[in-house]
């Protein structure tokens, strides 16, 4: 992050925080307390994401458990609205060797909850092509850093997300899809990603 970028921010939190010691009180005057109010009750929110169901839950922990880190794992997506896992592979063949095999170790699942769909990379290649993007970006190997890198939801390739300038420049789209060879990537413009 460069020098004005620092300290714009770094006043723009003074000015906020100015901004909020002063409030609207008048000097000399005490603020006014504020009024009792009636607090309506709490209603749960009309967008809430429905849990998802025991059995939904228990398939997907033991196929995720017996997939992940398999040479044709992909992803593995929970669709509760249609109560089924996607459990995306390179291969289906291996994808059902898969869940005959996370049967075997938990009878009391439901494999049959499991749809595999074929993917073009396994996750082990799309990890291993992220890897390699943000190393080149802490290594300022490439003209503009790389604010994020995942793989695309069904595994066809990489999201990789920077600054808008970094997505309309040539040069930085070519050199992140040099490190990354053959495997599609996806510009989105966005910002930093902050921890809390």
């Amino acid at each position: 992050m460069d020098l004005r970028r620092i300290a714009a921010l770094t006043s723009a939190a003074i000015a906020l925080t100015l901004t909020a010691a002063c409030g609207t009180e008048h000097a000399g005057a005490a603020a006014p307390a504020p009024a009792p109010s009636k607090a309506a009750p709490a209603t749960p929110a009309a967008t809430t994401t429905p849990a998802v169901p025991l059995d939904l839950q228990k398939t997907e922990q033991a196929v995720g458990d017996q997939a992940r880190g398999s040479d044709v794992y992909g992803d593995e997506i929970v669709q509760s609205e249609d109560h089924l896992i996607v459990l995306y592979v390179t291969d289906t063949d291996k994808g059902q060797a898969l869940l005959r095999a996370a049967k075997a170790a938990h009878p009391d699942i439901d494999t049959g909850l499991v749809h595999l769909k074929k993917c073009r990379y396994a996750r082990k290649t799309l990890d291993a092509a992220m890897d390699r993007v943000m190393k080149a970006s802490e290594a300022r190997s490439l003209p503009y850093l790389v604010y994020s890198a995942s793989p695309t939801h069904d595994s066809s390739g990489l999201n990789v997300t920077a600054a808008a300038e970094a997505v309309a420049s040539t040069t930085f789209r070519q050199k992140v899809q040099a490190a990354v060879g053959t495997i599609p990537v996806a510009f989105a413009p966005g910002g930093m990603v902050t921890a809390l």
